[in-house]
């Protein structure tokens, strides 16, 4: 039932919220990894990049952002930039990495955040 649910959630932010009312009533059976997998589904439509949005989604579950944040061209020197963050939560020692185009909205979150960035070639 938790599956047919999540499909009439309004954005992702609504199935987080689901899922960690299930998570207290179902100790053991919501496997965080599972959370960070229903992370990954895409997002509903907005003007906000998907990316973005799981960023902070991810940030409001308890990740939190590993510094340096690297800002890297997208395909060629001379093309679009994007920011890789590496994201960890503990317990789990795995981390993960989300690439989030660079936009003045993002520009602006790592700015406030008072991010350390890397920027490379």
């Amino acid at each position: 039932m938790l599956i047919a649910e999540s499909t009439h959630a309004n954005d992702v932010w609504d199935l987080l919220c689901m899922l960690r009312r299930a998570a207290k009533h179902l100790p053991g059976i919501v496997d965080p990894e599972d959370i960070w997998n229903v992370l990954q589904q895409p997002a509903h439509s907005t003007d906000v990049e998907p990316s973005y949005r799981l960023l902070r989604a991810a940030l409001d579950m308890g990740w939190w952002v590993e510094e340096p944040v690297y800002l890297r061209p997208r395909w060629s020197d001379d093309g679009p930039r994007v920011y890789h963050f590496i994201l960890r939560r503990p317990p789990q020692s795995l981390p993960r990495l989300l690439s989030v185009p660079e936009s003045p909205e993002v520009d602006r979150f790592v700015r406030d955040e008072g991010l350390r960035v890397s920027i490379g070639k």
